[in-house]
């Protein structure tokens, strides 16, 4: 089985038909046409060495997409001053909605979250049981502790780690937070949907969502749905 390719590398002394075939073998370091070729800028086709020489370009199924599924302020924040999320609900006046969190949980099996947002949520929200049990979930952080058989405590850079498992069979994957997660896959060009609630009301201060990138991004609005005071807007790359 190959190693996935991260680096730079240059395919020589194939056709750029060659490139297009299922399981298709080229060899590398022939001294006649060369083709530079980066992971992942061919649509639809995995990268692998199987020997020093020779790469493989596999086919791929449907890829897996990160979703960016959090909620925010009206002021575009997603927690207080204080890093406190008691304000997430909705103004009272549909109640009985169900929302949309169900829904969406259903169509994630992988989750990825800062260590902040893993302590928020193990210490304060939920100390007696993990409330993602049945999820595989990736903690980012510089100093791991020993992984649990539901939690991975992970000091990889979040773009590998993201990139492998958008490649790995799968439903879609959860960017959970927090803000710095986010933002760096966001300069990486790695989420492919934003689904955001707007909560009503306008904190002043806070953890900010967004911080400044040195691309832009460009979207195409989804969906707008509106609930107990409380929009969710869906947004995909464009």
């Amino acid at each position: 089985m190959g190693i996935r390719i991260k680096e730079r590398f240059v395919i020589k002394n194939c056709r750029k038909t060659d490139y297009f075939g299922q399981n298709t073998s080229v060899s590398i370091g022939a001294p006649h046409l060369s083709l530079v070729l980066r992971p992942g800028n061919i649509s639809g086709y995995s990268i692998t060495r199987d020997t020093r020489r020779t790469a493989v370009i596999r086919k791929r199924g449907k890829m897996r997409k990160a979703v960016l599924y959090i909620a925010m302020s009206l002021d575009g924040y997603i927690a207080d001053r204080n890093g406190g999320v008691g304000w997430l609900e909705g103004d009272g006046s549909d109640c009985s909605h169900p929302g949309t969190y169900e829904a969406f949980y259903k169509t994630v099996d992988t989750i990825i979250l800062g260590n902040k947002t893993y302590r928020q949520i193990a210490e304060e929200l939920s100390p007696d049981k993990w409330i993602y049990e049945g999820k595989k979930s990736y903690v980012l952080t510089h100093h791991p502790p020993m992984s649990t058989e539901e939690v991975t405590f992970t000091a990889r850079p979040i773009e590998d780690l993201v990139r492998d498992l958008k490649n790995e069979k799968g439903k879609d994957i959860w960017i959970c937070g927090g803000a710095s997660v986010i933002n760096q896959l966001l300069e990486s060009d790695l989420i492919d949907r934003i689904c955001i609630t707007i909560i009503p009301v306008i904190l002043g201060q806070g953890v900010p969502l967004f911080s400044e990138h040195e691309k832009s991004m460009k979207l195409k609005l989804k969906s707008v749905k509106s609930y107990n005071g409380m929009t969710d807007l869906i947004y995909e790359k464009r």
